[in-house]
């Protein structure tokens, strides 16, 4: 993902574990090339994305929902 703010790093390393690969900073991109390589990082490594993504998402989405409960008894 591209990201422009701090906030775009907090989700990648809540979800990953690490930002790294997953969020380049908008201040950082100096050329296409820096863009084309995430990518390519990306679609190299999709499978293992996914398998991440089935492994936490599940619990993830738990959390989320038990904030949202939460706030709704504030």
């Amino acid at each position: 993902m591209v990201g422009y703010s701090v906030k775009a790093k907090g989700i990648a390393r809540d979800i990953f574990g690490t930002d790294e690969n997953y969020v380049l900073p908008v201040q950082s991109l100096q050329s296409n090339e820096a863009l084309l390589k995430a990518f390519k990082w990306l679609v190299n490594n999709e499978n293992m994305v996914r398998k991440n993504l089935n492994r936490i998402m599940p619990d993830y989405k738990k959390r989320v929902y038990a904030g949202v409960e939460a706030l709704k008894k504030l």
